[in-house]
């Protein structure tokens, strides 16, 4: 991969970092007002994005040998990420409505119940996010001869600048999206970010992201 492959592949991460973090603070705040509780509403999303980011980790570092192009690999979950999370506000929606014959169970089924179909929502787009890091940090330490080169260093800079990126993407929709733009209007920002990314690397897969 060529140092200008590197170089873009690693400011998307960064954006990738800020995206996820702008869509979970607001999928915590929109389930607030569907669960009627701010504190069970941020516990399952924790739950189900900590349970997510582990599995995509673990799934995407042992078929990472299975796929041809690692940086077209990541750029494919990035979409998928993007275009999930611009559904989100309609899912959720719809898991009002499937709550609704929910209501008749006792209370702690009642309970289980209603965080497991929230957990279920949210885990594929949390696994999505897991497996990004693990995914682009091979499609930079691999090199031409197929084997991994400073796979260590590649993975704290991107680890480090993801978690900048999220940091960043905190402060802008707690300060600026979400008074500026609302709480409706806010996911589908951050879908739009990840979806861009992954729509980038897309494009430019041919020319600076070449098959093995």
């Amino acid at each position: 991969m060529s140092s200008t492959a590197r170089r873009v592949l690693t400011g998307c991460l960064f954006f990738s970092g800020a995206a996820s973090l702008i869509m979970e603070v607001a999928w915590s705040r929109k389930l607030s007002l569907l669960l009627g509780n701010s504190h069970q509403a941020v516990a399952t999303v924790v739950a189900s994005m900590m349970t997510g980011l582990f599995l995509g980790s673990l799934l995407a570092s042992r078929r990472l040998h299975r796929i041809p192009n690692l940086a077209l690999g990541y750029g494919m979950l990035e979409l998928g990420i993007g275009i999930y999370g611009a559904l989100t506000p309609l899912i959720f929606t719809l898991l009002g409505w499937l709550l609704g014959p929910v209501y008749i169970l006792p209370g702690p089924v009642f309970l289980f119940v209603r965080f497991l179909l929230v957990f279920l929502v949210l885990l594929p787009p949390s696994a999505g996010m897991g497996a990004t890091l693990p995914v682009a940090t091979a499609a930079i330490s691999v090199g031409p001869s197929g084997k991994s080169t400073e796979s260590g260093l590649a993975g704290s800079r991107l680890y480090g600048l993801n978690t900048l990126g999220a940091f960043i993407g905190t402060l802008a929709r707690g300060f600026l999206l979400l008074p500026g733009l609302g709480l409706l209007k806010t996911t589908p920002t951050g879908a739009a970010i990840s979806t861009a990314v992954g729509g980038a690397v897309w494009l430019l897969s041919d020319s600076l992201f070449p098959a093995d």
